[in-house]
């Protein structure tokens, strides 16, 4: 008598967790990639890079090796948010212009009391490269669905 009991319990649990399985799996849901504003995340690329920058110097590693890292950066951005991170990284006397694919050295051009970096996109950009320290600039671009969105920081 006391086996009889036993199976009704076990037999009890087992369907128990059988249905208590099948709702998890039902109520389970698939979320796709969250809209994140390109202003927020050409802030979040600055600071990334800005920290890159700093701890390369720290060590003591040459710019070239300082604009391949960028160029890293800017790939993974790229893949993951689906948009072209462009940096501008130099000094008065030479200045990198990196994205996911390239490295570009330019020498700034005098503009009356200033030194500037022009970068033609859509539209022309001005960076000013101010002397005695590393200058970073990020433009932020994503072409979705007909819309072009810009962001600079």
């Amino acid at each position: 008598m006391l086996k009889r009991g036993q199976f009704y319990f076990i037999a009890a649990f087992i369907i128990i967790a059988l249905l208590s399985g099948l709702s998890i799996i039902y109520t389970s849901i698939k979320t796709g990639n969250e809209n994140v504003d390109i202003n927020e995340i050409v802030k979040e690329i600055r600071y990334e890079i800005s920290q890159l920058i700093d701890n390369r110097v720290i060590a003591g590693v040459n710019d070239n090796q300082i604009a391949d890292n960028i160029k890293e950066v800017s790939a993974y951005y790229k893949n993951r948010h689906d948009l072209d991170a462009i940096a501008v990284y130099g000094d008065e006397s030479i200045a990198y212009i990196i994205n996911s694919t390239a490295v570009t050295r330019s020498i700034p051009i005098s503009s009356g009391s200033k030194r500037i970096v022009k970068l033609q996109l859509s539209n022309e950009y001005e960076f000013e490269m101010k002397e005695n320290h590393k200058n970073l600039y990020v433009i932020a671009l994503r072409e979705k669905d007909g819309e072009r969105a810009v962001a600079v920081e």
